[in-house]
């Protein structure tokens, strides 16, 4: 967990230690007696001349600084190694957050688009910021500011200012996807459909749906829910997940993609091909298929 600086002589002969970084004590914000498996220093290297950085197993990035040069701490520059799966905005706090496939969660600066760290599980003894034991398939961010994320260990997360919390949630299914309106947040499963009000579970467990669901979306005023089928179809629910309509024949493919207009008027869909929208007053098509046909993947 650590990096070291030599001065080698003028004619090669003689080579001197003249500092040490401790990388991995700085990650841990504590002393260690066995470097971590993340801590463990891959390599180094001098940038730009005289600005030494070295690189740890967990891929983060320490900017070492040079020993006389008035700077005493370490940088560390983070992000993710792994296919980034799903993203959540605060602009409130002018923060986002990303999670990827290895269940590793970061906090980003929304203005200038940088990481500004990675989001510690309860046990970070090892530094490899693992919080899902598996795949984050959806984040949402609730109205107190806490994030929400699921992931393929079927469990929640709530994330407070940055830190973990103790408060989990077991989903007791695989989550697809997770959306937030302003107090009712729905998470969508390989199953069916949990409902939170605050952040608190409030739908007797998994409601079952007789399709498979590809994502989900909760109007600003949580009164309705709408999810994009596999079959092809948009199916809008009211608050309590009781079927209020079924916008069908406007797509070719499963639907993957939602979202509204701010005024909450306009429904888009996306397809694997196709981006259409409806009117929310009467379900109306405004753009049909075949007219917004951007896309070659979904």
């Amino acid at each position: 967990g650590t990096c070291k600086l030599f001065e080698v002589s003028s004619d090669g002969t003689k080579v001197t230690e003249k500092h040490t970084w401790e990388v991995a004590k700085h990650m841990l914000g504590k002393p260690v007696d066995k470097a971590p498996r993340g801590g463990m220093q891959l390599g180094c290297a001098f940038v730009g001349g005289m600005t030494p950085v070295s690189v740890a197993t967990n891929n983060q990035i320490a900017i070492l600084p040079m020993p006389g040069s008035g700077k005493s701490d370490i940088e560390i520059l983070t992000g993710h190694n792994a296919p980034i799966g799903a993203v959540a905005f605060d602009h409130d706090k002018g923060i986002f957050y990303t999670g990827d496939s290895d269940g590793i969660l970061c906090k980003w600066d929304l203005k200038k688009i940088k990481a500004l760290e990675r989001i510690s599980p309860a046990d970070n003894k090892e530094l490899m910021y693992q919080v899902h034991g598996g795949a984050v398939s959806g984040l949402t961010v609730l109205k107190d500011s806490q994030l929400l994320s699921v992931g393929w260990d079927d469990t929640a997360f709530y994330t407070k200012n940055g830190k973990l919390t103790s408060d989990k949630l077991d989903i007791t299914a695989q989550p697809v996807a997770v959306s937030t309106g302003s107090s009712l947040t729905a998470i969508l499963t390989v199953k069916g459909v949990v409902l939170l009000k605050d952040g608190k579970q409030s739908s007797s467990g998994v409601l079952p749906l007789n399709y498979s669901g590809n994502c989900i979306l909760v109007s600003k005023d949580d009164k309705t829910v709408y999810i994009g089928g596999d079959d092809c179809k948009i199916y809008v629910y009211s608050s309590d997940l009781k079927e209020k309509h079924v916008i069908e024949g406007g797509h070719l493919k499963p639907v993957h993609s939602l979202a509204l207009s701010n005024d909450g008027s306009m429904l888009a869909a996306g397809d694997v091909r196709d981006v259409c929208v409806y009117k929310t007053a009467d379900f109306s098509t405004v753009v049909a298929k075949s007219k917004w046909c951007f896309h070659l993947q979904k």
